[in-house]
């Protein structure tokens, strides 16, 4: 199987493919990014969210803005904050968790060496 960026199963030329002959699903059920693909619907099961490969888009909103700073962040129904070349987001809310521990650490740092650096001066 091969798939286009947003998830969309394809041929090998880059055409999306037809839907799956009967026997394909009976093998197995899991496919882009290693999630569960629900034939029937079109969807994809990323296991903390639905996502749906034709729009892009996840049926409902990402409970993390994973960067307030990147305007991107704000569209919360977004798959890699519409970057799928360059980021996956394994779980439907993995993109944001990572972001999010990045974010605290630095700001964490800091404030470590502002307040290391104010109680020297003393």
């Amino acid at each position: 199987m091969a798939y286009t960026a947003f998830g969309e199963r394809r041929k090998g030329d880059w055409r999306v493919s037809d839907p799956l002959p009967p026997i394909i699903p009976a093998l197995t059920n899991r496919g882009f990014t290693g999630h569960e693909h629900i034939d029937e619907m079109g969807l994809i099961h990323m296991n903390g969210r639905v996502y749906d490969p034709q729009i892009g888009r996840f049926l409902s909103a990402d409970p993390y803005i994973q960067s307030p700073y990147n305007t991107q962040s704000y569209n919360r129904y977004s798959y890699t904050i519409n970057n799928p070349l360059k980021y996956t987001d394994p779980t439907g809310n993995f993109f944001g968790f990572i972001l999010g521990f990045i974010s605290a650490m630095t700001t964490k740092a800091v404030i470590a060496a502002i307040g290391t650096k104010l109680f020297l001066a003393k």
